[in-house]
């Protein structure tokens, strides 16, 4: 009991003494509350076919629409935005975006690629059991 007492006391004391230890504890914190939201919030199925389909369309339309910049930024910045309203808020998707912007690399299919390095790894929202929600 005497062993625990000075382990509390300079526990409780470490946060108030720096800023440091303070700012890591809300960094592990964020953290934590971040992995746990992904795992238990991840895109539904639905949702991750419609990226990849959308991702593919825009990448068929790039082709023939390389030839006029215009027409390819405007599929490319409804592309994004089609992206980020189906899949949330994703960095990965901004790079893609500058990489389309580039007039030759616009070409390759950068968007399915993206969209499907970001199905793999994101997990797969499972449906509610509760009947109540569904009704």
């Amino acid at each position: 009991m005497d062993e625990r007492t000075p382990r509390t006391t300079s526990t409780s004391a470490v946060p108030d003494s720096g800023s440091g230890t303070g700012s890591q504890q809300l960094v592990r914190l964020a953290t934590t509350n971040a992995t746990t939201e992904l795992a238990t919030n991840g895109i539904s199925r639905r949702r991750k076919i419609l990226a990849f389909a959308i991702a593919a369309l825009s990448d068929v339309i790039s082709i023939p629409a390389e030839l006029a910049p215009p027409i390819q930024w405007t599929v490319d910045g409804l592309t994004a935005f089609a992206l980020f309203a189906v899949m949330g808020w994703r960095w990965a998707l901004l790079p893609v975006l500058v990489v389309e912007a580039v007039p030759v690399l616009g070409m390759f299919p950068t968007w399915t690629l993206a969209v499907s390095a970001l199905i793999a790894t994101t997990p797969t929202s499972k449906p509610n059991a509760s009947p109540s929600t569904r009704a």
